[in-house]
């Protein structure tokens, strides 16, 4: 059962009276779980309770306080701090005050906004990270520690966490969570050495995301501030991560043929992911000329977003593999509508509006452009809008 707790956003200024609804918001396959004590504007005011690998600062306090919600930190990296949070119709003010601990010394207090639903290129940004509603290879750019907001890219829902002060592409992230599509459920991944993903849980989540993003704003930070994972794990949810990858189209795509190596296949499923190192490989014994992809889509499609070659993080692999040059596209609904397009040598997303409409497209390869050491041509991703 999915537990909604939506609420309304009330007047600013208004005080918070105290009706409360104490609901469990999430439980992992142990069954250990985290509940929240949340008001009656949808704010959340405590929170009890831990998860596999979490480790929540049981001494976190939040007080509310007509529109300004007040956070207790009794430790972090940082030492100790309160931290002040101001909501307003697009941004919250957010102001950290420090406090002297026997390890740390007293800093200057640090004050910055966070905005959201400002215009239509983000879903939230401060001036160190923006995540973006649509960006295909990557969502953040960051340049500071001081930001609250997560370095995390989110596609198809898949997220992965960087940690540091920026993402690079050469890295893979340090944390994946992968939720099912109804977003119920997430499997939650660390990296090990070796650059391998380890399980090490499977969480049920209740929902509780608020009508107004101020309110979902601030709860990130308080679930943030209670432990730094719990906040991430839920920021794809309050801000309905899901829906804004909405612009591509779910699509089933066949080939004619997909090399096999060893215990590895390189499915033309593969195109559906835009993951690194998931490739389609035709597997023909030549370059795979001729060779056809075929695209079925519920909705009528308007354009091709191709990611050439074999995305790896080791790049020699790239040149190593040939890439698509030259591609005819059919529309199956009415062959005689047919163009041909030249693909760039590039695993950047490359878009191809159609001159028609259709829900069955043909992709047929008529050139490529040679690896430096293998026949065997690749396709890193296909997305339809």
């Amino acid at each position: 059962m999915r537990l909604s707790l939506k609420s309304k956003f009330l007047c600013l200024g208004l005080i918070i009276s105290s009706v409360y609804a104490e609901e469990k918001i999430v439980q992992d396959n142990n069954g250990q779980f985290i509940e929240a004590k949340i008001n009656n504007l949808g704010i959340i005011e405590s929170l009890k309770g831990t998860i596999s690998s979490y480790y929540p600062d049981d001494e976190l306090k939040v007080i509310c306080e007509n529109q300004t919600v007040k956070i207790h930190k009794s430790m972090s990296g940082d030492g100790c701090y309160d931290i002040e949070m101001t909501y307003y119709d697009d941004f919250i003010t957010i102001t950290k005050i420090f406090t002297a601990n026997k390890s740390n010394e007293k800093r200057d207090n640090l004050t910055y906004k966070i905005f959201f639903n400002s215009d239509k290129e983000f879903l939230v940004k401060d001036e160190f990270v923006t995540i973006r509603k649509e960006n295909i290879k990557s969502s953040v750019h960051g340049t500071s520690s001081d930001s609250y907001l997560p370095l995390l890219k989110f596609e198809k829902n898949t997220g992965i966490q960087y940690f540091g002060k920026s993402m690079s592409d050469d890295d893979i992230g340090s944390r994946k969570y992968v939720y099912s599509k109804d977003m119920n459920s997430v499997d939650c991944y660390e990296i090990m050495p070796g650059d391998v993903w380890q399980k090490y849980m499977t969480a049920t989540i209740y929902d509780f995301k608020s009508d107004n993003n101020a309110i979902n704003l601030i709860n990130y930070i308080i679930l943030y501030n209670y432990d730094y994972q719990l906040g991430v794990m839920f920021f794809p949810i309050l801000f309905d991560m899901n829906k804004n990858s909405s612009k591509f189209i779910d699509i089933e795509i066949m080939a004619d043929s997909y090399l096999v190596e060893g215990k590895v296949k390189y499915l033309p499923e593969n195109l559906n992911s835009t993951a690194k190192d998931t490739p389609w490989v035709e597997g023909t014994s030549g370059d795979g000329i001729g060779t056809k992809i075929s695209i079925k889509a519920r909705n009528p499609v308007t354009s091709l977003v191709i990611s050439n070659g074999f995305d790896s993080l080791k790049k020699y692999i790239y040149e190593n593999n040939n890439r698509v040059k030259k591609i005819k596209i059919t529309n199956l609904e009415k062959k005689k509508n047919n163009f041909i397009v030249e693909l760039p040598d590039t695993v950047d997303p490359y878009e191809i509006k159609l001159p028609f409409k259709t829900k069955l497209v043909e992709i047929e390869i008529l050139s490529v452009y040679k690896g430096s050491k293998y026949e065997d041509t690749c396709l890193n991703y296909i997305l339809a809008k």
